[in-house]
């Protein structure tokens, strides 16, 4: 996803932007040199409970 889709999707959502920043700390999102934004392992797991029917 490039920076501007992952802008508009941030605010289409309630969230800042700069919020970008605070999930790649935390290892929710990677944000890489080309300035693609991407869905870290951990995030994918936490989708894949989400879509689990006991979770």
């Amino acid at each position: 996803m490039i920076r501007a889709e992952a802008n508009a999707l941030f605010r289409k959502h309630g969230f800042s932007p700069k919020a970008a920043g605070g999930w790649a700390r935390g290892d929710w999102l990677e944000v890489r040199e080309n300035g693609l934004r991407y869905l870290t392992d951990r995030s994918l797991h936490w989708l894949t409970e989400q879509e689990s029917p006991d979770g």
